[in-house]
C-alpha cells in the first residue's frame, strides 16, 4: 500500500534526470500501489517527467483495476500543470477512459 521511490520522486516534482537515474537503476516504471492501483504516471508533475516515463515504457493508458478505477490522466489533471496535461494528451492518453 505504499508508494515506490519512483512514485514519490515524481509526486515531489524532482527533476526528470532524477527519475531517469532511478529507472537506470532498474526502478519499475509500472509498479502499482496495491490499494489504489495507481502507478508513477499518475504522479507526474512536469512535461519532462512525462517524457522520461514514456521513454521507459510507462503505462499511461490503463485504468487502475482496483479501487475507484483511477486513470493516470486523472492524477495529472488534478495535481500537475496544464503543460504536463498537454504532454500526457500528446502521448495519446484518452481523456474519456472507460471508468467501469
Amino acid at each position: 500500500n505504499t508508494l515506490t521511490p519512483l512514485m514519490i520522486a515524481a509526486r515531489m516534482n524532482h527533476p526528470p534526470d532524477v527519475l531517469r537515474v532511478m529507472l537506470g537503476l532498474r526502478a519499475n516504471v509500472n509498479d502499482r500501489v496495491a490499494r489504489s492501483g495507481i502507478n508513477a504516471a499518475f504522479m507526474v508533475r512536469s512535461p519532462g517527467q512525462v517524457e522520461v516515463l514514456l521513454a521507459a515504457k510507462a503505462d499511461v493508458h490503463s485504468v487502475a483495476s482496483v479501487g475507484v478505477g483511477l486513470h493516470p490522466l486523472t492524477g495529472v489533471a488534478s495535481f500537475a500543470t496544464s503543460d504536463t496535461l498537454t504532454a500526457m494528451l500528446s502521448a495519446r492518453c484518452d481523456p474519456n477512459p472507460d471508468l467501469q
